[in-house]
């Protein structure tokens, strides 16, 4: 396994060809040499929350980060403005986008700045960060992602609303080229 902190990346995406966004996402994070893709949950459907859109897409990433969290956030935004979401600005409301990305945990860091909360405030509240996390967990354990907090979701039940296995599309990708 690559070296580095363990982190936790919430990806979701509500507008457009919700996948295929997911999978560009996914190839920009692959370009940065200080980020390792370890796995991936499957996608989990949920409706929008606080705002009227489309349905999202949902799915946890675990990487390896050879790179601070603050780092890390920039490197997150500039790939969500790479794929077109307008930063929403302080009270505004919440509209669609086609890609959300968020530092749900980051290893042996708990910050609280104005733009970085790690552990992400709510990740525990929300049942599409949730159980992706657990399906992550039940291939690497607590040990390997060394975060206390997931004990707390030990026995927490996975919801079945799985609509695709994003495993699958990831090892297809993996495999175009060798």
């Amino acid at each position: 396994m690559c070296s580095g902190k363990d982190v936790l990346l919430g990806v979701g995406s509500n507008l457009g060809d919700k996948l295929a966004h997911i999978i560009k996402a996914f190839d920009y994070i692959n370009t940065n040499e200080r980020l390792s893709f370890i796995d991936t949950a499957s996608i989990y459907v949920s409706q929008a929350e606080g705002f009227t859109g489309e349905d999202f897409y949902n799915t946890v990433w675990y990487l390896k980060a050879n790179i601070e969290p603050h780092e890390l956030l920039n490197e997150i935004k500039a790939i969500e403005n790479k794929m077109g979401r307008i930063q929403r600005k302080s009270g505004e409301p919440f509209k669609s986008r086609p890609i959300d990305l968020d530092i749900l945990f980051f290893e042996g860091e708990k910050l609280e700045t104005m733009s970085l909360e790690v552990p992400h405030k709510e990740f525990y509240k929300r049942s599409y960060t949730v159980n992706p996390v657990i399906e992550l967990m039940e291939t690497y354990g607590f040990e390997t992602l060394k975060i206390d907090e997931m004990k707390t979701l030990e026995g927490a039940k996975i919801e079945k609303n799985v609509t695709l296995n994003f495993k699958q599309r990831i090892d297809s990708l993996r495999n175009i080229g060798k």
